[in-house]
Order: structure tokens, then C-alpha cells, then sequence
């Protein structure tokens, strides 16, 4: 039998309902905080509050209430686990603040006597925070999990995208990065401008203006486009020997430049590997290699990868004052040779293995 809080309750459970409580305290203090009466003890609420959230995340997070709740015991050998502590620790932060934030909110309501909108904004601040930092945590955890080696991760899935009746198929998934590495700065920008938007506010309270939250949708509209725009699908044609992407094809044979890329660049964590495919113009053809250390290409999708690098020019470009390409290891760090293409399509890096880009 474990020990802890409460003869039969998880740690998750307690967990969870001590962060509700604080949650809580923390609003109840800054109801209560402008009254002079009550605001020394408000803040001791309010610091309570912030303690009561630090304990119940770290309870959540244990298995068993005879768990060490603290994973940075474990030596740190890798630049992977390294950065996974590092968020694991910032996600921290970032849940920490939620008590103290809502009991603003409350403080600023009532001391605006009915004027919502700052309170609203601090609120929106809040959750994002919070919840920016319980999806770390998920995805550290994700991560840590993924560390065993799989045996699903060398294994080839089925060949399930079919041929279209025009000739044309898809050559693996789509190569969309990770999404919350991706919406990172999204939230992070968003909300650091949700913070300063009380400036721009009326001072007679009332509506937001719209022109602000019609700039936030914008922007959220780019980064969408701009992080799609990365992820095209990429097409091929066998019989044809040719490579589409956006509606724009070229010959195998035309393909001239190789680049591996990384999503964590680090060592130790699971990673997705993305090998794009290039011509001398602006053509940029990505094939998912790895998605999270599992394999992306079936077999018969790896032959036909390996068929376009063998037709194709690839070489490490050369720059006009370099022609014979004595630096150009140095100048193109992140291209890749032929046959290292060739093999990185065949044997994929895991991620107990380099790679041979520092991208």
C-alpha cells in the first residue's frame, strides 16, 4: 500500500484537485485583496495559492504516491534530455502563474466596478499559459515515452496511398512539422500582445477595438498559411519519371539538391526527418523520411525515392566565387551528397544516431 494524502486517492486525482483549489484561492484573494481589511491575508492566500499549484502539477505528474516525482535525478546524458528538462521546467512556469493571474482578474473587476474587458483579456492570458504549459508536459511526456526503442519504428508501413488514374501518386504523408513546436510561437506572440492590448484600451471601458482583435486573426491566418505553405505533398509520376509539387513538375533528372532536415534538431528525443528535394529553380519537393522515429515511406515508396536520387543531379551546389568547390562543405552546410541521400532514404536515422546536417 502507497502512502499519501488520502487513504485510497491516485496521485493524479489529488493533483488535480489541489491545482482546482488553488485556482480557486487564487481568485477568492483578488476578490477580496482591495479591501484593506482582508488584503494581508489575501496575499497569503494568493502565495499559498501559487504553492498549492506547484505541489498539485508536481502530484499529478507521479504514478504512485511511492513514485520519486522528480525525473531530473536521472543523469542527464543527452542535449535531448537536457532541453526536455528545460521545458519540463519551463512548463512549470507557465502553469505556476495561472493563480496569480486570475486573482489579477478578479482584482482588476472589481476595482473597474464593471469594466470587464481588462479582466477578460487577463483571463484569455491565463488559460493560454496554463495550457501552453500542461501540452509541454504532455508532449514531454510523449517524448520520454518515445525514448524506448519500438519495434513498429523499423518496420516499413503499408503502402495505402494509391496510384490517381492520371498516373500521379503521393510520395509519403505530408510534411507537416510537429504542432506544437510549431504553434509555440504562435501562442507566445498572441499572448504577449493580449497583455499589452489594456493599453490601447478606452479609458471609459467598453468594447474591445476591432481593427485589434481583426489584426490577432490575421496573424493567426499567416502563420497557418506560412507553416501549410511548408508542408506541401509531394507527387510522383513513375512512368513519366517526373516529380510534382503545387501543380509544378520537373524530371527526375532535373532534381539537383538534397537537405535533411530536423524536427528536434538534437540527439536523444524522438525526431521527425524530413529529406527535401530541389531543382535549380525554386522547386521544394519534402519527403517525410521519419514522423516521431516511426517510418513515413512504405517499401514500395522507398524504391521509388531511391529511383528519383539515382536519376537524379544531386550534388553540394557551388558557389561563382568557389568553382571547384573546395569550401562548399562549408558554405552549404545542410546539403547533402548523392549517395548520402540515397542512404538516409534507405536507413533513416533513429535518434540515437547523428545526422549529417546540423539542421
Amino acid at each position: 500500500m502507497g502512502s499519501g494524502p488520502g487513504s485510497g486517492l491516485t496521485p493524479r486525482v489529488a493533483g488535480i484537485g489541489l491545482m482546482v483549489l488553488s485556482v480557486v484561492g487564487g481568485i477568492a484573494a483578488g476578490v477580496v485583496m482591495p479591501d484593506p481589511r482582508w488584503s494581508l491575508i489575501a496575499a497569503i492566500v494568493l502565495t499559498g495559492a501559487t504553492i498549492g499549484m506547484a505541489i498539485g502539477l508536481l502530484w499529478s505528474r507521479r504514478r504512485s504516491w511511492a513514485e520519486d516525482f522528480w525525473p531530473p535525478r536521472i543523469p542527464t546524458r543527452t542535449k535531448g534530455e537536457r532541453m526536455m528538462r528545460n521545458m519540463r521546467v519551463l512548463a512549470y512556469l507557465l502553469v505556476l502563474v495561472a493563480p496569480v493571474l486570475l486573482g489579477l482578474a478578479a482584482w482588476s473587476l472589481r476595482e473597474a466596478r464593471g469594466e470587464w474587458s481588462t479582466s477578460v483579456l487577463i483571463v484569455l492570458v491565463a488559460v493560454a499559459y496554463a495550457g501552453g504549459g500542461i501540452g509541454m508536459l504532455r508532449d514531454v511526456r510523449r517524448a520520454q515515452q518515445g525514448m524506448t526503442p519500438r519495434p513498429e519504428d523499423s518496420r516499413h508501413p503499408e503502402d495505402t496511398r494509391a496510384t490517381a488514374a492520371d498516373g500521379w501518386r503521393p510520395l509519403g504523408p505530408r510534411a507537416a512539422r510537429s504542432d506544437a513546436a510549431a504553434a509555440m510561437p504562435l501562442w507566445t506572440v498572441l499572448a504577449l500582445l493580449a497583455v499589452q492590448l489594456p493599453t490601447f484600451l478606452p479609458k471609459t471601458g467598453g468594447p474591445l477595438p476591432a481593427p485589434l482583435f481583426l489584426g490577432l486573426l490575421v496573424f493567426a491566418a499567416v502563420i497557418f498559411i506560412v507553416l501549410r505553405l511548408r508542408a506541401p505533398q509531394v507527387e510522383v509520376h513513375v512512368e513519366r519519371r517526373r516529380v510534382r509539387v503545387r501543380g509544378r513538375e520537373v524530371g527526375w533528372d532535373q532534381v539537383t539538391t538534397a537537405l535533411l532536415r530536423s524536427a528536434p534538431p538534437w540527439e536523444g528525443v524522438p525526431r521527425t526527418l524530413v529529406l527535401v528535394l530541389g531543382d535549380d529553380d525554386r522547386l521544394r519537393a519534402p519527403v517525410v523520411l521519419r514522423d516521431h522515429e516511426a517510418l513515413s515511406l512504405s517499401e514500395a515508396e522507398t524504391r521509388i525515392l531511391t529511383d528519383v536520387i539515382d536519376a537524379s543531379a544531386i550534388a553540394i551546389p557551388r558557389a561563382k566565387e568557389d568553382p571547384r568547390g573546395k569550401f562548399s562543405a562549408q558554405l552549404f552546410p545542410t546539403n547533402l551528397e548523392k549517395d548520402t541521400a540515397r542512404a538516409m532514404v534507405l536507413h533513416p536515422p533513429t535518434m540515437h544516431d547523428p545526422v549529417p546536417t546540423p539542421t
